[in-house]
């Protein structure tokens, strides 16, 4: 995920949602996600915060049901 895009929270985001649900995020979806990898990259501390929280969205997502039921 990090090879295939800039490090940017929003284009994280966009990416592991069409990797993971086969369709574009929402605004709203893109919104809460970015949220939640900013809340997550706060509670870690070190060099690596941020690829934490962003195995953090990962599990969170592939954990979801819109991965779970794909149409």
């Amino acid at each position: 995920l990090l090879a295939e895009t800039e490090r940017s929270p929003a284009a994280l985001v966009q990416r592991a949602w069409v990797i993971a649900t086969g369709r574009e995020p929402t605004a709203a979806e893109v919104s809460l996600a970015t949220e939640f990898l900013n809340s997550q990259r706060i509670q870690y501390s070190g060099a690596d915060a941020s690829e934490m929280a962003l195995a953090d969205f990962c599990q969170m997502v592939l954990a979801s049901n819109a991965f779970l039921y794909l149409e």
